[in-house]
């Protein structure tokens, strides 16, 4: 044999190796050169993994991630990489207050693509749009509304709180997003639902979400391509329910009666619907799109409920499974939860109505603030500069994704916890301190001002409701050994494991 045919593999394969050598050096070298042109004077990592950034440590504890990152750099402005983008996280609050507030100078976006291919956000980006999104949706959440349809939300929790107290053990996971689910189909939303058919919405909604934060590959089996496979499914279902709703001609939903700016017919309308309690969700955007002039057709309210359902069983179900796992878990909370009700059902019997939600509370009230501040189940809001701007003494180029890290800003806040001066992280909630616990204006989690969440008010009343109704009829406890929360993708025990809960006492 030739000697020189003997060592062509071996020349094959150092060539081989030599060239991908090469190639992983050119990436390495492309992402350092990126990471220190861009935004080079703001503080971050040196170097990250491409795509995968530093989505790794911030999925494990974004609040954690996002204060040691604040101590390391000194700033509370630094660069990041999360969900396959460089962003620059701004924790100041003072900084969300001002310029970053201003629809001039930067843009709601959403810049994580899974999102946009499964849920609806069309009326993030056009400022126009957002403003009548957000006149129509307020009157739908508005403090009138609400208190109108307090007994129906009554209904509801009653419902789902006695079925959980007549298990001897429950896992909760599923339990939350149902509760939070109903009451946002049904008292908020207007749509009546089978038992059959609100199942069918939660499988589907569940599945749907469930492949927001996978990596968006279609490979079988894989949540993305279950999200994918059944949104489809979904969509149709809920252009079904709509259909049920709202008169439809050549295609287009019909406006409703005398929705017309301005005009006397237009306020009696809107006064008459709120005395027959059906100013609700699924009709604010209707009148939302005859304003825009953007005819709404079954498949653009079906495409806006999903955000609706996602809100509810994410936000709204996430915090509740945090303020149940701390008010078993801290000692006192529970105790003295019990005893605030005990007064008032001595007082005024078992009902429970809006003024007393409101102002006879304030343990309750505390308790569920002190979740969202520690707990959250949301993390940031997302903008994009529209020109280059000077945020925190750092230069921010136009165009620059910023993210507004909800967790930092609720770590230096002077008015609840200024890690800056105390030199770490807030303490777990503690029973004493919720008896002085301060009401700041804004629960960073809800955003702010013209970008605040419009069903902040509702989300703390739900929240408020269904302690207090659960506390009143019962004590509980958690079975599971150890638990520890985790927030991404949703909030949820480490480890994969439901929140088990064991039900016991008496009622008040």
């Amino acid at each position: 044999m030739d000697s020189t045919q003997s060592h062509v593999p071996l020349v094959s394969f150092g060539t081989a190796a030599i060239a991908f050598a090469v190639c992983l050096a050119s990436t390495l070298i492309f992402f350092l050169l990126r990471n220190t042109s861009r935004s080079s004077k703001i503080p971050g990592p040196w170097f990250t993994l491409p795509l995968i950034g530093e989505m790794i440590p911030f999925a494990n504890n974004p609040m954690k991630f996002m204060f040691q990152r604040y101590k390391r750099y000194n700033s509370l402005v630094f660069r990041t990489q999360l969900f396959g983008k460089e962003m620059i996280v701004v924790g100041d609050p003072e900084e969300r207050k001002g310029q970053l507030s201003d629809n001039s100078l930067s843009e709601s976006i959403m810049p994580i693509d899974t999102f946009l291919q499964l849920l609806d956000f069309s009326q993030m980006g056009d400022p126009h749009r957002h403003k009548l999104f957000r006149k129509h949706m307020a009157l739908a959440l508005s403090p009138a509304n609400i208190k109108l349809k307090l007994p129906l939300f009554e209904a509801v929790v009653h419902d789902e709180v006695n079925f959980w107290i007549t298990q001897p053990e429950l896992e909760m996971d599923l339990e939350v997003k149902r509760l939070a689910v109903r009451l946002a189909l049904g008292p908020i939303g207007g749509l009546p639902l089978s038992e059959r058919l609100f199942n069918q919405v939660l499988n589907l909604a569940l599945k749907v979400q469930g492949g927001i934060f996978g990596v968006p590959i279609n490979l079988p089996g894989t949540n993305w391509s279950k999200a994918k496979e059944a949104r489809p499914q979904y969509l149709a279902l809920l252009r079904s329910i709509l259909s049920n709703q709202f008169e439809v001609e050549n295609g287009v939903v019909k406006n409703p009666p005398d929705n017309q700016d301005g005009s006397l017919d237009a306020t009696t309308a809107l006064v008459r619907e709120f005395y027959d309690a059906k100013v609700r969700c699924t009709t604010a955007p209707v009148r939302e799109f005859y304003d825009a002039k953007d005819p709404p057709t079954l498949d653009k309210l079906a495409s806006r409920l999903t955000q609706n359902i996602m809100g509810a069983s994410d936000t709204s179900a996430g915090l509740l499974l945090a303020c149940l796992l701390a008010a078993s878990e801290v000692p006192g909370v529970m105790d003295k939860m019990r005893e605030e009700q005990a007064g008032l059902v001595a007082l005024h019997g078992r009902k429970i109505d809006y003024d007393m939600l409101q102002t006879s509370m304030p343990y309750v009230d505390a308790c569920v603030r002190e979740a969202a501040r520690l707990l959250p189940s949301a993390h940031a809001s997302f903008r994009r500069a529209k020109e280059d701007l000077q945020v925190g003494g750092h230069h921010i180029p136009k165009g620059s994704v910023i993210f507004l890290a909800w967790d930092l800003m609720s770590c230096v806040d002077k008015a609840t916890w200024d890690c800056s001066t105390k030199g770490a992280l807030p303490p777990a909630m503690d029973s004493d301190h919720l008896e002085s616990s301060f009401k700041p204006e804004s629960i960073h989690v809800f955003s702010f001002g013209s970008h605040s969440c419009l069903g902040q008010s509702l989300a703390i009343l739900e929240l408020k409701m269904v302690l207090a109704t659960l506390v009143r009829e019962r004590t509980w406890e958690v079975v599971n050994k150890n638990p520890r929360l985790s927030f991404v993708p949703y909030t949820h025990l480490a480890g994969g494991r439901p929140l088990k809960l064991r039900f016991t006492g008496s009622p008040l």
